[in-house]
């Protein structure tokens, strides 16, 4: 596991299991959502070095169909997803990171066609964002 992964999982780790729900403000993201959006950033990374498609999910949740996800099993799905992308991002080369690829919502709107490349770089940034700005509160 690399220094900025490790770094994570370590405040993943802090997170006290039985407070994932809090939230300091009704607007801002529960501790539990802010892992979640991070492990499907990592899944859907990897999905996008597969396949050049990425869908849209704009209300990341840290519950599951069967009840809520706990925080070791999302802890897991992180650095599970990370070894996927990580391997995946090291293996890329010019051809697949130039390749055009689609951010879709459903199974047919297209929201933004870019590269692989690009889609990763606006994942990353979007997630920083939402991460940043729905703890601090700040709309978007």
């Amino acid at each position: 596991m690399d220094a900025g992964t490790s770094r994570f999982c370590g405040v993943f780790k802090a997170l006290p299991s039985t407070g994932l729900d809090y939230r300091p403000h009704p607007n801002f993201r529960s501790a539990g959502e802010l892992v979640a959006l991070l492990v499907s950033v990592e899944k859907s990374g990897g999905e996008l070095c597969e396949t050049g498609r990425n869908s849209y999910n704009s209300d990341v949740r840290w519950h599951t169909a069967s009840g809520s996800a706990s925080l070791e099993q999302m802890i897991s799905a992180y650095e599970d997803h990370h070894r996927t992308l990580a391997g995946k991002l090291v293996n890329l080369d010019d051809a697949v990171w130039n390749r055009a690829a689609w951010l879709t919502r459903g199974e047919q709107e297209i929201i933004l066609k870019d590269t692989v490349g690009g889609l990763l770089w606006v994942a990353l940034f979007d997630a920083a964002h939402q991460s940043i700005s729905k703890t601090r509160g700040w709309s978007c």
